[in-house]
């Protein structure tokens, strides 16, 4: 933790606490606990939009907290050799 907290953008956060609104806080404060608990919470939210375009062609829009689940257990369902991308679409 020591090594992370040297980092010259941790140094200047640290100089200017103004700068904790700008990035939401301290980020090596984030850090602390279960690695595996961060770790889960980051890949539940990797992905995860409102709407998913399925292989088979299905345009899915999941609003609400059923989508964490749906969205998960249709990229588990997915062989190991399936590519799956993230596109930011503006209409």
């Amino acid at each position: 933790m020591e090594d992370y907290r040297t980092q010259p953008a941790l140094v200047a956060l640290a100089e200017r606490p103004e700068l904790e609104d700008l990035v939401g806080g301290d980020p090596a404060a984030r850090l602390v606990g279960d690695l595996g608990a961060h770790l889960r919470e980051a890949a539940g939210q990797a992905l995860l939009t409102n709407a998913l375009l399925t292989l088979d062609g299905r345009w899915l829009v999941i609003a609400g907290p059923e989508r964490y689940r749906y969205f998960n257990e249709y990229l588990d369902s997915r062989t190991p050799d399936t590519m799956v991308v993230r596109v930011l679409y503006h209409g």
